[in-house]
């Protein structure tokens, strides 16, 4: 992975409903040093966020975006020149956006094993406290990569060769609906993808797999590797490579969990970006009320752990040595013994 390009514009609004101005730069960032280190937090943050959303253009909204991505790529457009008419476009749809705001935006196009990625950052500085040299309280102003605002990505071949719904991931903030409504806008983005729809069918065929294998504990082994792999897959940012997965759980027979989703599979795909809740929803069983918390791991549940659902009784059949020690100290001191 390489950078290739780099720029930082401001735009601002001091008080609600002030106009906007915006601060435009004339000169590409060096593409190394701390700029490079700057970009690569950023990004990083941004692969491993869960809250990432995945769509494409939306034919129906009148953004600039696409024309002037497409523009520098083909090399009709300089770098500088289309991030300073992102700029103006920007500007405009946040006239719609009456809240105070001061931010840096940051462009960048990478290349990932030959394919330009395009991201843009919404950057807003955090107010801390430092003990300077004369041993003098005072606020500084920092930025932090694991706060991110709005963050948007475009995967530039994948979405001129046309060959797939979801070249496009998107960001946003959970604290602030009305800036991601204007800047989903802004940048054009139709969602392609429900996420949890995709795990939830995903998880669906893990369990139908495993049910389908002829010894219990096989099926036990063979769901702990397929969670592992799928976790390991979220914590970095990356989707689940059906194919790569096939593989983990089976080296003697490589492509037979591959096959056997790509029947299951609604729409056939090779990559799936899980939702995090669902699966660890499917990894662990918890629950809790005001004087009860329970949580187990779902490997347990039908032999250590048994529900009766027409008694509506959890039966817990082997308990953990810690819980153990406590209950009988508690009873042997209610018996008074």
């Amino acid at each position: 992975m390489s950078l290739k390009h780099c720029i930082i514009h401001g735009i601002q609004r001091p008080v609600p409903g002030a106009d906007i101005q915006t601060f435009i730069n004339e000169r590409e960032e060096a593409t190394e040093g701390p700029v490079a280190s700057l970009f690569e937090q950023y990004r990083q943050g941004f692969q491993r966020s869960a809250l990432k959303q995945f769509g494409h253009f939306n034919s129906e909204v009148m953004s600039v975006l696409p024309g002037l991505a497409r523009d520098f790529h083909e090399g009709k457009s300089s770098f500088i020149k289309m991030t300073q008419t992102l700029m103006s476009q920007m500007k405009e749809s946040l006239e719609k956006f009456e809240d105070a705001f001061n931010a840096k935006i940051l462009f960048a196009v990478d290349d990932l094993m030959e394919q330009d990625q395009f991201y843009i950052f919404w950057i807003n500085h955090v107010e801390a406290l430092q003990i300077n040299n004369s041993n003098e309280i005072q606020y500084i102003d920092y930025v932090d990569p694991a706060k991110v605002t709005f963050a948007f990505k475009i995967k530039i071949e994948q979405w001129l060769e046309e060959s797939s719904n979801q070249y496009l991931t998107i960001l946003g903030s959970r604290g602030n609906p009305e800036l991601n409504e204007v800047m989903e806008e802004f940048a054009g983005f139709a969602k392609g993808l429900d996420k949890v729809e995709q795990t939830e069918e995903f998880l669906s065929i893990v369990e139908a797999f495993a049910e389908a294998m002829p010894d219990e504990q096989e099926a036990r082994d063979y769901r702990s590797q397929v969670m592992d792999y799928c976790l390991e897959q979220d914590k970095t940012g990356m989707p689940v490579n059906v194919n790569e997965l096939s593989f983990h759980v089976d080296q003697k027979e490589p492509t037979r969990f591959a096959q056997f989703a790509q029947e299951r599979q609604s729409t056939p795909t090779e990559e799936i970006h899980t939702d995090r809740a669902r699966l660890k929803r499917y990894v662990r069983f918890s629950g809790r009320d005001k004087n009860l918390t329970i949580s187990f791991s779902s490997d347990r549940f039908g032999e250590g752990i048994v529900y009766d659902s027409v008694n509506d009784t959890l039966i817990i059949k082997e308990i953990p040595k810690s819980l153990k020690q406590q209950l009988v100290k508690h009873q042997l001191k209610g018996s008074g013994e």
